[in-house]
């Protein structure tokens, strides 16, 4: 093989390849769903500590990175005991690894809460174990508040707003 046509076939090769690894890591972007799809998605209870616990759909958003899903979505703990009503506001359903505020979470479903005063977000696993706690940011500024909003950011991150305080989410 005549050494020019090797040196072009190398050529072709690492301009072929070179980028694949790029591509490959490259984190899909994040996407919020509505519509059937979000009601088809969501639950309509979560099981937590031995209660199926009503999912507030109205209070749900469903989050999509390539071919996972996320789904966070408050819970209606009236009629609970008050250590239910005051331990869970929502759940958490991830289908791929996540970070809240840089902090790690596996593949699973969570419980939360939060305190205001400790300005804490608080994560359990389904047992009712505590598994993280993250801190939750204040903005003052946020236009409308609602009791769940999500802000999509940039590629794979979003803003999860409860009232005026968030936590960030990302992939």
């Amino acid at each position: 093989m005549p050494s020019k046509f090797k040196a072009l076939l190398a050529w072709a090769l690492c301009a072929i390849l070179l980028p694949l690894p790029v591509l490959a890591g490259a984190a899909p972007k994040l996407a919020q769903i509505t519509g059937a799809r979000l009601k088809s998605s969501v639950p309509s209870s979560f099981y937590l500590e031995g209660n199926a616990i009503p999912v507030e759909l109205y209070h749900a958003a469903l989050l999509q990175a390539g071919q996972r899903q996320f789904i966070i979505a408050l819970l209606a703990t009236s009629g609970y005991s008050s250590n239910i009503q005051q331990k869970y506001l929502g759940m958490i359903i991830a289908e791929r690894g996540f970070r809240l505020n840089g902090a790690r979470l596996a593949v699973g479903s969570y419980g939360f809460g939060f305190s205001k005063s400790k300005k804490q977000l608080r994560i359990y696993n389904q047992a009712g174990a505590l598994v993280r706690v993250s801190k939750l940011r204040y903005d003052a500024k946020f236009p409308h508040p609602a009791p769940l909003k999500v802000v999509l950011g940039r590629a794979a991150s979003a803003r999860i707003y409860l009232g005026r305080y968030w936590v960030r989410l990302r992939r």
